[in-house]
């Protein structure tokens, strides 16, 4: 800090108000010397006219707090003003009386502020701060958003894949799809050998108890059935067999 740097900080948290003081009084600690008129004409810019400027800062509102708190700051302005949030809680008029003061201000401000439409009427320099750094940028928010959408996108190298590569991943590929199949007629196998199984006890039980031994010709039919049943499932046995010894080698593999 130079030697002839005189500094004042809005705090949001707005600690330095009494609370005990009128709205008046409370400018008044500024300059002991400056008539009542002075004041309220300066008061009336953020919005405390007439009586208002007798209030008790302790029923204010956050919005009317914030106000003063920045007029007190604005009325004998510092040659350097540091603002956390300065336009929290402010109506429009409020705020447009802010940003016209700051606009005015012949000192250095530093804002800290989420407003962007505030830094774009009395910011003239932005400073970005990550990774461990600070960069300037000459100009409003605006002219820094705009500086910083415009990033060079370098493209990325094209990933050369080698013949005998995508040779192995064909013959994986359809390595996986074979044994897809062959797990799918396993399941389909071995459904159909229990479907059938059930049907030939089924048939069983109707031959010895539930067909009439009279019943001739529902007999021959049961039984024709019966062998019919009987020799698909021996092919259906015999189809099992092979799927599990092909099975059992792709699972070595």
């Amino acid at each position: 800090m130079g030697n002839k740097v005189d500094v004042a900080y809005f705090d949001q948290g707005l600690a330095e108000l009494n609370n005990s003081n009128t709205i008046l009084d409370e400018l008044w600690q500024v300059d002991r010397l400056a008539d009542s008129g002075r004041l309220r004409s300066f008061l009336a810019q953020f919005g405390f006219r007439g009586e208002d400027v007798f209030k008790k800062i302790s029923i204010l509102s956050g919005g009317e707090k914030t106000k003063l708190a920045l007029a007190k700051l604005l009325f004998l302005p510092a040659n350097f003003l540091i603002f956390d949030e300065p336009t929290n809680h402010l109506d429009i008029d409020a705020r447009q009386a802010l940003e016209d003061a700051l606009m005015n201000y012949n000192g250095t401000l530093l804002v800290v502020s989420h407003d962007r439409y505030f830094l774009d009427r009395v910011a003239q320099k932005i400073a970005v701060v990550e990774n461990d750094s600070v960069k300037t940028y000459d100009g409003n928010y605006s002219y820094y958003k705009e500086k910083t959408s415009k990033k060079i996108v370098v493209p990325k190298k094209k990933k050369v894949i080698s013949k005998s590569k995508i040779q192995e991943y064909k013959e994986f590929k359809n390595q996986s799809r074979s044994k897809g199949r062959l797990k799918k007629d396993l399941r389909s196998t071995e459904s159909k050998i229990k479907d059938n199984e059930s049907a030939l006890v089924q048939l069983e039980k109707d031959l010895n108890y539930n067909i009439p031994k009279t019943s001739w010709t529902e007999l021959a039919e049961a039984a024709k059935k019966k062998s019919s049943i009987e020799e698909e499932l021996l092919k259906l046995y015999s189809k099992l067999d092979e799927l599990k010894k092909l099975n059992d080698e792709n699972s070595d593999d």
